[in-house]
């Protein structure tokens, strides 16, 4: 009796599709699994004696239910999260419940499955020692190597695995001891996650950003400037002009927390001059207010104004009612010279796209190179569309008071930022005063 050889070419392809079968398989368990996750998310009751969180208008909250947690998983400077990644603290002022706060804050911006490739969050109490500027957070990227093995001896050998890798993100929070609350941090928290979402889904590399849609949709071939930069010096440099951090800046603002997207009221010189007698008011700027500080880059468009921007940036996960980008409006800003008991003052106004109470107008100020001086005014969408600037005076009796800025010392620009009540945002053109 004859026996057949079995040819070695056919037992290498019945191993390579045992390989093919198993990973399929694996993916499959995988997918199902996070989607499982994600599904019980979204589903979980957040109340809680000790704990609660509450979705924010637009923010999909979701997160595993805070009763869910144990004792263990909360140890002091680690929270273990319910879905699988601590965050760590090196701070002894953000321990314990203030860490929760930290994760139910990340679980308040808008996200899908990339969540769940979340390494670690690390809470630093100062600033970082790895970056040449000051920096309020970073986010880096690891990869982590998996292997399945095979139990089918009859088929392959013992030893026989198959190797999946795994992109992982780190999130570090920085100079955590200069903030008592988590609102706070939410900027940096929802900017760092930005950065999360938008280099895993369509800009895990150089290349494949100047090749996505998203490089075409935000015209950066429109703007005359480089947007990818291969050392550190000349990314801080052009940081304002980095196509990753202008989509981080623009998932903060099409998707980010109601806490990472705050407004603040600011008044003008006369509404000091009245309110405070000139005295016991500062207008410094707040970095983590929206309505001042919606991007860093003050020559392009918001988010919500680019044509299919948030549709794009929706289309990675599974969202309803998604936001409608806005039509371009023209805020007609100008400006009157004004003179009152010998002072000079200027009238500056605008046009108004929104009349609703709910609408928030800001008018910013910056110097002639795009950096901030300072926020002038802000008014509702029902209130006189005007801010002051200069020197203005009221007579109180036999005396002349006056309150004064340095913004008319010399050349301006002015922006008006647009808060809409349902949060999206729109701005005018730079206004050149010529003082």
């Amino acid at each position: 009796m004859y026996r057949q050889k079995r040819s070695p070419a056919l037992f290498i392809f019945a191993v390579m599709l045992v390989l093919a079968v198993g990973g399929a398989v694996y993916f499959y368990i995988d997918q199902n699994n996070t989607r499982s996750e994600i599904a019980a998310i979204d589903t979980a009751d957040y109340s809680s004696n000790q704990l609660s969180a509450e979705k924010g208008e637009k923010s999909g909250a979701s997160g595993f239910a805070i009763s869910v947690r144990t004792d263990e998983a909360l140890n002091g400077s680690v929270y273990e999260t319910p879905l699988g990644f601590p965050i760590i603290s090196y701070s002894e002022k953000w321990t314990g419940e203030k860490l929760v706060d930290i994760y139910n804050e990340l679980l308040n911006n808008v996200h899908g499955d990339e969540i769940m490739n979340i390494s670690q969050v690390v809470v630093n109490p100062g600033g970082s020692d790895l970056t040449a500027v000051n920096v309020a957070g970073t986010h880096s990227r690891l990869l982590e190597y998996y292997q399945v093995f095979f139990d089918m001896p009859s088929i392959v050998p013992l030893s026989l695995s198959y190797k999946i890798e795994s992109t992982l993100s780190v999130l570090n929070l920085y100079k955590m001891d200069d903030y008592d609350t988590v609102e706070q941090a939410a900027r940096t928290i929802a900017h760092e996650y930005g950065h999360h979402y938008t280099m895993y889904y369509f800009m895990y590399n150089d290349d494949e950003a100047l090749a996505s849609p998203y490089y075409t949709l935000r015209g950066f071939g429109e703007y005359g400037r480089e947007v990818v930069f291969d050392t550190e010096e000349a990314y801080y440099a052009n940081y304002e002009w980095s196509i990753y951090e202008i989509a981080a800046e623009d998932y903060v603002q099409l998707m980010g927390s109601p806490n990472a997207k705050q407004a603040k009221e600011y008044l003008d010189v006369y509404d000091v001059l009245v309110s405070y007698n000139g005295d016991e008011y500062s207008s410094v700027a707040d970095d983590t207010t929206v309505n001042v500080f919606p991007q860093n880059n003050i020559y392009i468009p918001l988010a919500d104004e680019v044509p299919g921007l948030t549709a794009y940036f929706y289309s990675f996960i599974e969202e309803e009612n998604v936001p409608e980008s806005l039509e371009p409006a023209d805020f007609e800003l100008s400006m009157q010279k004004k003179e009152n008991f010998g002072m000079t003052y200027y009238n500056i106004t605008w046009s108004k796209p929104c009349t609703d109470a709910g609408a928030l107008y800001t008018l910013v100020c910056y110097d002639t190179d795009g950096h901030i001086l300072m926020p002038v005014r802000t008014v509702y969408g029902d209130e006189t569309a005007v801010a002051r600037v200069g020197t203005v005076s009221r007579r109180v009796g036999s005396k002349i008071q006056t309150c004064t800025n340095s913004i008319t010392d010399e050349d301006r620009y002015f922006k008006v930022y647009l808060v809409w009540p349902d949060g999206r945002m729109q701005s005018s053109e730079l206004f050149h005063a010529d003082f």
